[in-house]
């Protein structure tokens, strides 16, 4: 995963989550992805933006609640330019029961443990 990046006062991006040839099938990029939505709701960021470049990938983003945004595309600009397809998930209501009860009993009580030893101080 690239990183996060607060895009404006409501959205977080996280980018490029990909996972190498050699450890597909192990189920890294759910990982990623379901961190990723624990660590925008830990931040209070409601709503989450990510890039179609390719069609596949978004497959696997919409089972997670990311929907498409007609009208609007983004624009991506590392070695090539190459513009995007809008998706956008609003992490407190469109991800599915199922990976949202995973998030919040697994996954968000180890981010906020992780955060208390990395900012001890208040």
């Amino acid at each position: 995963m690239r990183g996060y990046r607060k895009s404006n006062s409501s959205y977080g991006e996280y980018s490029r989550i990909i996972d190498h040839p050699d450890y597909r099938g192990f189920g890294l990029s759910k990982i990623a992805i379901l961190t990723a939505i624990a660590d925008s709701k830990l931040r209070n960021h409601p709503r989450m933006i990510f890039g179609a470049c390719v069609p596949q990938h978004a497959k696997m983003y919409e089972k997670y609640g990311w929907r498409f945004v007609e009208g609007i595309d983004l624009v991506l600009e590392e070695k090539v330019q190459q513009v995007a397809r809008a998706m956008v998930s609003d992490v407190f209501s469109d991800v599915p029961e199922a990976y949202d009860s995973t998030i919040n009993s697994v996954i968000l009580p180890q981010l906020q443990e992780s955060q208390k030893v990395l900012y001890p101080f208040p």
